[in-house]
């Protein structure tokens, strides 16, 4: 029997600038929704953002969610999902923010949740523990199961840098 190898090739179009620029503009959103909302703190702000930076550049991110959902029902309620794209230049619209302020129900809490590429799927478990272990605590396989209404989506927003772009939909079911 002849030894076996395996070979997996991956290329990025985009560079740690575009990813920085581009974070930052998700960055500002979760900022903003710090100070409406107060369900989280600064300090989880900074690390969340270095989290979803590495996520985006090593190229295994598919969707960026920031939920709100109401624990008693497990009903998402308002929403930013991005959806990260790099396969070309897009036109877009750089300004972060200009989130609508929606009154949110007093049991509310709030999730960031990624939803992996197909990438990620090649990975091993070792290589994605590996990848997990150079982020902040708490990340992985994600249980939460929420009910969600999936025309309340609408397109809001993109943001984007040379072969990078995140276009950004909001859910409000309030």
């Amino acid at each position: 029997m002849y030894p076996q190898t395996q070979t997996r090739t991956h290329t990025l179009s985009y560079t740690y600038a575009d990813v920085r620029h581009v974070n930052w503009k998700i960055r500002s959103d979760l900022r903003y929704l710090r100070f409406m909302y107060g369900l989280f703190s600064e300090k989880y702000e900074e690390g969340m953002s270095a989290d979803l930076y590495k996520w985006v550049y090593a190229g295994y991110v598919s969707y960026i969610k920031f939920i709100f959902y109401t624990s008693s029902g497990m009903e998402l309620k308002f929403g930013l999902r991005y959806k990260v794209n790099s396969e070309g230049v897009v036109s877009r619209d750089d300004d972060a923010g200009n989130i609508p302020y929606v009154t949110l129900p007093f049991d509310t809490q709030f999730q960031v949740l990624v939803i992996p590429n197909h990438i990620w799927g090649l990975l091993t478990g070792e290589q994605k523990n590996r990848f997990y272990a150079t982020l902040s605590s708490g990340w992985g396989d994600s249980k939460l199961r929420l009910v969600e209404n999936h025309s309340l989506w609408s397109s809001d927003n993109i943001y984007s840098s040379n072969a990078l772009s995140v276009k950004r939909d909001i859910y409000n079911a309030l």
